[in-house]
């Protein structure tokens, strides 16, 4: 069995010196380009009193949604048709033929409409993490920016985050001409 090295003293003190460097509490991952739906950084935190490093993907509860209401939509169509299932399991939505498209399309339209999909915040933890824990965070904020992802970490270190337990949908704007 490996060694987690998100949890050695020395990569911490590492990331430690990393993060002070960066007037923030956390430093954003290389090989992912923030942005204002989501962001994928590094911090240090406590768990069972010991120091460790969180692997967190922080998104907004609007993408939480979109990605639900796609889910769902797949699984109607997947019923629908055992062929599409079949499309559908490959994941490739890129290859998806025209009627499957179109029955997505439509079934996405109903459920926003229905208000069939609802998300609320959530925080999940991941302890078998290949670095340290794994955590995915979404918050019904308006971007994801260095101050809501400081005020995030300052708050979940404390021990005084609570995700909003309030269930949301979010109805896409139609776009005006």
């Amino acid at each position: 069995m490996s060694i987690n090295e998100g949890y050695d003293p020395k990569e911490i003190q590492v990331l430690q010196e990393e993060i002070a460097e960066t007037g923030n509490l956390f430093v954003f991952k290389e090989e992912y380009e923030p942005n204002e739906e989501y962001g994928e950084f590094l911090f240090i935190g406590t768990h069972e009193g010991k120091p460790v490093v969180f692997d967190c993907i922080m998104y907004l509860l609007s993408v939480s949604y979109e990605n639900k209401l796609l889910e769902e939509a797949e699984a109607l169509a997947s019923k629908q048709n055992p062929a599409w299932a079949a499309i559908i399991d490959a994941g490739n939505e890129t290859e998806y033929p025209e009627d499957l498209e179109d029955f997505i399309a439509y079934t996405l339209v109903d459920l926003e409409e229905d208000e069939a999909v609802m998300v609320k915040e959530a925080v999940e933890l991941d302890f078998n993490f290949e670095f340290g824990i794994g955590m995915e965070v979404s918050l019904n904020l308006d971007a994801i920016i260095p101050a809501e992802i400081n005020e995030f970490i300052s708050q979940y270190n404390d021990g005084t985050f609570e995700p909003d337990p309030t269930l949301y949908s979010f109805e896409e704007e139609e776009e005006e001409d």
